[in-house]
């Protein structure tokens, strides 16, 4: 417990704001060490693997933070099984992680894995499964498969009105991920109607100076220089700035 939580934890950036390199410094020592310590006891070492590579994920050592999360993901696959909660909640990590790199190609394959597996465990209208139909059409748009991404969106998006509420951010997420996937087709006009809609509510919900207010303000910025309103567009950009 003291290695899990009061230790590896202390170098994530969570506890220590500033990514000083040295950081790295004790999480590599913990990483050699754990090799054939935990033989016996593999959930003890998906523990420690999980506490390892977030700590280097928010250190921005994706490829260290894959490392051991892959690790975690076959010692709880093997003793836990494919469907259990700590499962597929690494492999839910992994698939962020894989957008989050720009590996979009196996950020897909793994959401596409987790949807399959969570739509066997929960019913349709489950917030998760809504969240994860968000990611991978989040995924698919980078994919430039905006279509799919529409297909996705525009199914999911009612449910999630009745399930969550309009002005849920799980909601405004897969209303925004609908904007870009329809943008991703030249269909201006649609993506901004869209898009306002989303930024009214986020103004609402989050306020105006909420990063997440200013993302979609960025994104309706996009649109409208794309149609080449450069004025409108300026004034969007004062705004954000």
């Amino acid at each position: 417990e003291f290695v899990l939580h009061d230790l590896l934890s202390q170098a994530s950036p969570e506890f220590q704001p500033k990514r000083d390199v040295t950081l790295h410094s004790p999480l590599d020592r913990a990483a050699k060490t754990i090799g054939g310590k935990f033989s016996k006891q593999p959930l003890v070492e998906a523990g420690v693997r999980q506490t390892l590579g977030r700590a280097y994920w928010g250190l921005g050592a994706y490829q260290e933070a894959q490392l051991h999360l892959e690790r975690e993901l076959a010692l709880r696959s093997a003793n836990q099984g494919s469907e259990h909660r700590d499962t597929l909640g690494v492999l839910n990590n992994l698939a962020i992680l894989a957008t989050e790199q720009a590996r979009f190609a196996d950020a897909e394959k793994r959401f596409r894995e987790l949807l399959d597996r969570e739509s066997r465990l929960m019913p349709e209208n489950s917030p998760r499964v809504l969240v994860i139909k968000n990611n991978l059409a989040n995924v698919l748009n980078k994919l430039d498969r905006a279509s799919e991404a529409e297909a996705i969106c525009r199914e999911a998006l009612p449910t999630s009105r009745d399930v969550c509420g309009p002005d849920h951010p799980d909601t405004l997420n897969l209303s925004e991920t609908l904007a870009l996937a329809i943008r991703g087709q030249r269909r201006h006009a649609e993506a901004e109607k869209l898009i306002r809609e989303a930024l009214q509510e986020r103004r609402k919900v989050q306020g105006s100076a909420h990063p997440t207010t200013l993302r979609v303000m960025n994104n309706l910025v996009a649109i409208l220089a794309e149609q080449d309103r450069h004025a409108d567009a300026e004034a969007g950009y004062r705004e954000v700035l």
